[in-house]
């Protein structure tokens, strides 16, 4: 599965920072819940708690609960909590829940009786036990972030948006990262298409240094922000102001659907 890249998280007991291979490690977890859901429904209830206890949730003695054992991001969290509880909508159209039906379908075809249960017992070991992954662990934040970029520099095909983002946390420090995280969220969020959150980016950038190639704006970026905590928040704040006058300008057609 390729290389994950985590963080020491200085700022909670026991829990890593994902900062490469969220979208693989979610969509493990999902194929996971959509194990655990069908095998329910054979009546291997047994089998399908020892899912939930060694993949999915733990018991967290300090604070007297129980918790996920994978935290997605704010937008994401809702919907996988839910799922991971059991108490997901269907009928919902956002990206977890429409990619745990896919996995349930697929999950139903493998067994489509209560005597093919064991083939979803097998398909959790060969997750457990064969697939394999590379793991780099970092002391913190900015290492992670120029292990990521190394890694992804040998031929992963990033936008200038990816490469920014990661050069953006990877300057902000463990006490900035999560109001950096939050304003990046937020500008991306705005764009349905990576190419129209770069082309913004490089019309931010155009109009106060000059005309910029695709090629060249992301080293060009890098000399423009500068290095640190304070320089990124500026920048950022500078970039989630230039949102109203990017779109006022026309540039593109609508936002969330209005003209």
């Amino acid at each position: 599965m390729g290389t994950l890249v985590l963080a020491e998280d200085t700022g909670s007991s026991g829990c890593q920072l994902i900062v490469d291979g969220q979208q693989r490690l979610a969509t493990t977890a999902l194929l996971l819940i959509a194990v655990r859901d069908r095998l329910h429904e054979l009546a291997q209830d047994q089998a399908a708690t020892s899912i939930d206890d060694r993949y999915l949730k733990r018991y967290e003695l300090s604070r007297e609960e129980t918790v996920t054992r994978l935290v997605l991001s704010p937008a994401d969290l809702p919907a996988y909590d839910a799922l991971v509880d059991g108490t997901y909508d269907a009928s919902r159209a956002d990206a977890l829940t429409l990619a745990y039906s896919q996995c349930r379908q697929h999950v139903n075809d493998l067994s489509p009786g209560r005597e093919d249960y064991r083939v979803l017992i097998n398909l959790v070991g060969q997750l457990a036990d064969s697939v394999q992954i590379l793991l780099a662990t970092a002391s913190g934040i900015p290492e992670a972030y120029v292990i990521f970029e190394t890694l992804n520099d040998r031929g992963a095909d990033l936008t200038t948006a990816d490469l920014l983002k990661n050069y953006l946390f990877s300057q902000a420090g463990d006490s900035s990262i999560g109001y950096i995280e939050s304003m990046w969220t937020r500008i991306a969020a705005s764009f349905e298409k990576p190419e129209d959150l770069v082309k913004f980016i490089r019309y931010e950038y155009s109009s106060r240094a000059g005309k910029v190639t695709n090629r060249k704006l992301y080293r060009a970026l890098q000399d423009d922000i500068g290095a640190g905590s304070a320089s990124v928040k500026r920048y950022l704040q500078r970039l989630e102001s230039a949102l109203d006058v990017f779109w006022l300008s026309g540039t593109l057609i609508t936002r969330d659907g209005v003209p």
